[in-house]
């Protein structure tokens, strides 16, 4: 048997030196037909092109230039040696005799101009557009290791206003275009991958897991996509520009476009790139640090349940730090032990918060050649949030492919999958983390809480069932698992030069499972929820494209196409009921009551046909109009259909006028019109039945919803109108564009309350308008360019003002958008969208002691009535030292406006030979903000203005009759005279309703966004290497807090429910983070 194997052995080992002796003489033979080329590239300058891709066609063989152009390349006689370059049209050279060549390359006039992806993926010349278009470069989003692609658009497009999420990590966003278009939706833009219109996020926010422990943000689909695959990104923002996409397009279209292959770099190529970044909290609310735990000055610690003076109380009312000696809770045993009275948790909110990281690793390889061009991409990220025992990690990966096959047929395939999984996802509100550490006082050392549990697993707290924030975090968690699948498979087909085919078919599958544990222990009985949202969207569209001179100064380009869209969501939830019977196994079946059981499915139809005629004439008149009709499945029979048409202009007075100027390069004017609508969500004509959580008897109780259906709806409708202009100036060294906008949104889908006897409490209806109005300009500049050193720097600048009309005369005002003791967002006849209303301070109405009456105590025996709206123009009016305002009487007179005024970008870039550095200011001026976190640490005496010094200076928290307390400066209501009474200041915070103007602050908020320090090797040294490309740069992301009008909480965080409209409203959001770390990219 040995034998044999070694005689087979040897029999192998012989053939391949057989074969490799066979091949080598081939390959001498084959080199003795080649010949040695040499030369060198230049430009249409004549100057040398360094790094010239140089490759035999139809062989592997190729090289490179060297930094002065020239190459050198073994070559068979009557070969093709290919030359590429990015922004040069190719060019192809046939061997010849010739050893030396001279190769010049001309500028890809197609390459370098301008291209920008429009609605349904058409490509245009941003000449050709009619409307404002912005477009971000990968560069730009890839800027700061910033994981979620939302964030990474903040201040770089004028219109286009992001708000991050109350929720930490990988919340969703707020992605706001041109201000708010409707009362019905979330208002946030449709969002297309590659074509693929990815599901609406309407899905996901209605899922926010909300319990007495506050709301989890389950995140938006966005955020599963990996920055480092993106391409540029393109925003649509007018009706124009979004109307070949029918109701989706109402609020605005942002289009991402992934990498391919570079068309000019043949064969295989690859890319690894590494980041990590470390965040911490941006800012956080400093409490007063005068006074602990207590209530009246008094505090006494025994055993925690109830023996003591107080000591279940969470407030800060107790005595003052002086180092006297009492009796406080032990963290050791559990007991009392008595010593110095200090603020020993001083710091709790930053030993509270941990260093949070990102790191993210991104492979990919790419192949290319003259008929194919494929990109895989794979990622991870590993994310820890700041907060305690959260996080998630992200596992992505894409596929990004075209095809030639033959001479007319061409194969597109894109597919993308990601999944995540969070072991607990934060929660925000009076759960959240924030909130939940502001009852911890400041006596007592947060992380004597580590601890959580004790020996029995029960809480551990500084009294019976006090609270523990990391109890919260690590017992009563918030796992989610999302899954993502999409795909998308395009065929264009060639009938002759100016006649081609389109066809594609999409599909996008999100899958969520999410659980909510709520851990049993001595005083709570727990639970446990689990939940499944899975969405589907299928798309398929077919195209027929025209492209042809109809005479020699005139192009047709004509589009004619069918689309059809189906969308189906399934919802299953499942509940326990009366608590867990067995403390730690979190089971629908160790329900202590029968499981609480739900699911449900919607399906929503819409087909759709569409079309676009464009004519150009002379390059530089352009004139595109373009048509859509949908028939949607959610809306009555009789007005299921509907039209969307659009209009715009182009015209390059630079070209018409022959104007050839070192000053004026080029100028443009556009104009566009365009009606969008919007429909409603699936079953609003219909009625269900529906299961109460309460039983009778021990039997379920169903019931009919207490909504009317809407059997006559219309849909909505937006008319927009747009012009503007370009201009580039200085041998294109200064670049402005300029737009003003209108849109009117109209036949608003509402909710109305609705008389009982009518059969609901509630009924769908057509009514309002709002209009919105802006200006939106872009300037960019390079003041500075040599040889070895360039300055660009991009501004951006906008305003909208969103007003509300046409609501019927018994419908003053709708949509009690978000209120909590008091405040609430409104749309109102005649007022800004966002419309604030709350209670104010009732006031003298001349300021003038003189002019005031000797009141009675009915003050509206005086003239101080809500009808006479003469609030706010003199000084408070008190009554027994107490300030008085109208939540006494329950009106809100108190009007503001929560839109910001105007916001804005500044990046500037400045490049010196390698290195590069990169940083991004974001203003946000004006609006109003209302902190909800503000008034909870008033209230409960954490804040410092309750712990200070008064007119005499005595400290405010002394007795009244020992010259303490606060004299408010108002006049008596009793008297007519200036307020003289002095009052607690226990009493005046903690008895006291807060006025909404004492909760309110102005929104401004500017930032240092992105800063970013890099450096490319020089590529003798890559090349050396063996590598094409190596960069490592140090990134920081929110370094600096510039402007801030709301002590200790960001007002950027303002965004209750970051889906829900309720913008200006912040309620325990989790602080923003500052991120600080280095990036590592290299190609190959």
């Amino acid at each position: 048997m040995k034998i044999k194997m070694l005689m087979r052995k040897s029999t192998f080992l012989a053939l391949i030196f057989q074969l490799l002796i066979v091949g080598y003489v081939q390959s001498q033979n084959a080199n003795q037909d080649k010949l040695s080329i040499s030369g060198n590239v230049v430009d249409e300058n004549n100057l040398p092109l360094p790094y010239v891709n140089v490759y035999v066609k139809g062989t592997p063989t190729g090289t490179m230039t060297n930094d002065d152009g020239e190459f050198s390349i073994m070559v068979a006689k009557g070969k093709t040696i290919s030359f590429s370059y990015v922004g040069y049209v190719v060019q192809d050279v046939v061997v010849n005799d010739a050893s030396q060549l001279t190769v010049a390359l001309e500028p890809d006039s197609d390459e370098l101009a301008e291209v920008i992806v429009t609605a349904l993926g058409i490509k245009k010349e941003k000449k050709a557009i009619g409307y404002s278009v912005d477009a971000i470069s990968s560069e730009e989003i890839n800027s700061t290791g910033e994981p979620n692609v939302l964030l990474n658009l903040s201040a770089k497009a004028p219109g286009v206003q992001v708000t991050g999420s109350a929720n930490g990590v990988d919340g969703s966003p707020r992605v706001l275009i041109r201000g708010v278009t409707s009362l019905s939706s979330d208002n946030q833009p449709l969002y297309v991958l590659d074509g693929l219109p990815l599901l609406s996020n309407r899905s996901l926010s209605e899922s926010l897991f909300t319990s007495s422990s506050g709301a989890s943000d389950l995140g938006n689909p966005l955020s599963d996509i990996n920055p480092n695959d993106i391409e540029n990104i393109s925003i649509l923002k007018g009706a124009s520009a979004t109307a070949l996409y029918g109701a989706r397009g109402a609020n605005g279209v942002i289009m991402i476009t992934t990498k391919k292959g570079k068309s000019g770099q043949k064969g295989w190529g690859a890319n690894i790139s590494s980041s990590t970044t470390f965040q911490s909290a941006l800012i956080l609310p400093e409490p007063q640090l005068n006074y602990g735990q207590g209530f009246d000055g008094e505090f006494s610690y025994v055993d925690g349940n109830g023996a003591g003076v107080n000591e279940s109380n969470t407030n800060l009312w107790g005595p003052a730090y002086n180092g006297q000696e009492i009796s406080q809770w032990d963290p050791n045993t559990g007991g009392a032990v008595v010593k110095p009275w200090l603020p020993y948790g001083a710091n709790n909110l930053k030993n509270f918060f941990e260093t949070g990281h990102t790191i993210q690793q991104n492979l990919s390889l790419t192949h290319v050649t003259e008929t194919s061009n494929a990109r895989l991409s794979l990622g991870h990220q590993d994310i820890k949030g700041i907060t305690p025992n959260t996080g998630l990690e992200r596992i992505t990966g894409s596929f990004n492919s075209s095809f030639q096959i033959g001479e007319k047929l061409n194969l597109n395939f894109v597919a993308t999958g990601s999944t995540m999984n969070s072991d607990n996802r934060t929660s925000y509100g009076g759960g959240g983390a924030l909130w939940q550490t502001l009852f911890i006082p400041t006596n007592i050392d947060i992380r004597d809480l580590r601890n959580y549990k004790d020996e029995f697993g029960n809480k551990v707290s500084f009294y019976e069932n006090g609270p523990n924030p990391y109890w919260d975090l690590y017992e009563n968690v918030n796992p989610v698992t999302r899954t993502r699948f999409s795909f998308n498979v395009g065929l264009d087909y060639a009938v002759n030069d100016w006649i081609s085919l389109q066809g594609n078919v999409f599909q996008d599958t999100n899958t969520t499972e999410y659980e909510r544990i709520v851990a049993k222990h001595l005083y709570n009985n727990g639970g446990y929820q689990e939940g499944l949202d899975l969405n589907k969207e299928v798309n398929a569209d077919f195209r027929l494209n025209i492209n042809r001179d109809l005479f020699r100064d005139l192009n047709l380009n004509l589009m004619v196409g069918a689309a059809t869209r189906h969308e189906e969501s399934n919802r299953k939830y499942a509940a326990t009921d009366g608590g867990l019977l067995v403390r730690g196994i979190y089971n629908l079946g160790n329900s202590a009551k029968p499981a609480i059981v739900n699911n449900s499915k919607t399906e929503k139809e819409v087909n759709s046909v569409f079309s676009s005629l464009e004519l150009n004439y002379k390059s530089y008149a352009f004139l595109t109009v373009t048509g859509r009709n949908d028939w949607s499945s959610t809306l009555p029979k009789d007005d299921w259909s509907f039209f969307y048409p659009s209009v715009s202009s182009s015209f390059i007075f630079t070209d018409a006028l022959n104007i050839k100027s070192n000053f004026l390069n080029y100028g443009k004017l556009r104009g566009s019109w365009a009606k969008v609508g919007n429909d409603t969500q699936p079953y609003a004509l219909d009625r269900f039945i529906t299961r109460s959580t309460s039983s009778f008897n021990g039997q379920p109780v169903m019931g009919i919803d207490n909504v009317i259906p809407a059997t006559t709806l219309i849909p909505e409708e937006s008319t927009s109108f747009e012009v503007g202009g370009e201009l580039y100036l200085i041998d294109s060294r200064v670049k402005l564009d300029v737009a003003y906008y209108k849109n009117e949104s109209s036949n608003q889908l509402i909710r109305v309350e609705n008389a009982w006897e009518r059969g609901a409490r509630f009924a769908f209806i057509n009514a309002g308008t709002i209009t919105n109005k802006g200006i939106e300009v872009k300037l960019e500049l390079t003041p500075i360019t040599t040889k070895d050193f360039r300055w660009d720097v991009n501004m951006n600048w906008s305003q909208n003002r969103g007003a509300v009309s046409g609501f019927p005369e018994d419908l003053v005002d709708f949509k009690h958008i978000a209120a909590w003791y008091g405040p609430e967002i409104r749309a109102t006849n005649g007022k800004p969208y966002g419309h604030i209303v709350g209670f104010e301070y009732f006031r003298d109405t001349q300021d003038a002691l003189a002019n005031v009456p000797n009141m009675a105590s009915d003050f509206e025996n005086f003239g101080y009535t809500a009808e006479n709206n003469i609030y706010g123009t003199g000084k408070i009016l008190t009554r027994n030292g107490f300030p008085m305002h109208n939540q006494w009487r329950g009106t809100r007179d108190l009007e503001e406006s929560a839109p910001l005024d105007w916001s804005g970008g500044i990046r500037n870039s400045f490049n010196y030979k390698n290195f590069n550095l990169n940083f991004l200011f974001d203003f946000r001026y004006g609006g109003k903000v209302i902190s909800t976190t503000y008034q909870f640490m008033s209230l409960n005496g954490l804040n410092p203005d309750s712990a200070g010094i008064n007119a005499n200076g005595v400290a405010v928290r002394d007795n009244v009759t020992d010259g303490g307390g606060f004299i408010f400066d108002g006049i008596d209501v009793e008297t007519g005279q200036p307020n003289t009474t002095a009052i607690s200041t226990q009493d005046l915070y903690s008895n006291f309703n807060y006025p909404t103007s004492d909760l309110m602050r102005d929104a401004t908020n500017i930032k240092l966004r992105e800063l970013s320090i890099g450096y490319r090797l020089d590529n003798k040294v890559t090349h050396k290497l063996g590598l094409s490309d190596v960069n490592i740069s140090l990134i920081g992301r929110n370094l600096w807090l510039i402007k801030n009008n709301l002590d200790g909480i960001d007002t950027e965080t303002a965004n209750m429910g970051s889906l829900n409209n309720g913008s200006g409203f912040e309620y325990g959001s989790l602080p923003n983070t500052r991120s600080i770390g280095m990036n590592l990219s290299v190609s190959f």
